[in-house]
């Protein structure tokens, strides 16, 4: 869930702000966990995994997931 500021934040910040909202709830939905703060986790992995993608391939891709995952529970960003 994100605060209206937090919003606010990336609205400014991303033009593509819709989409990397889109992309943190696919993977939650998929892993069923919970973060502590989408909002950093659409700063420090999101953001970054979605300009990774090339154009023709914007499915989510479970390896990469797994991967962001891993580095995730490492920093203690998730449980």
């Amino acid at each position: 869930m994100l605060k209206d500021e937090e919003l606010q934040k990336l609205k400014n910040e991303y033009g593509n702000w819709e989409e990397l909202i889109a992309y943190l709830d696919e993977y939650i939905e998929m892993k069923g966990y919970k973060a502590k703060s989408h909002y950093l986790c659409i700063k420090k992995w999101v953001a970054d995994a979605v300009k990774k993608q090339t154009p023709k391939m914007k499915q989510v891709n479970n390896s990469n997931l797994d991967e962001c995952e891993r580095r995730m529970r490492e920093k203690g960003l998730i449980q």
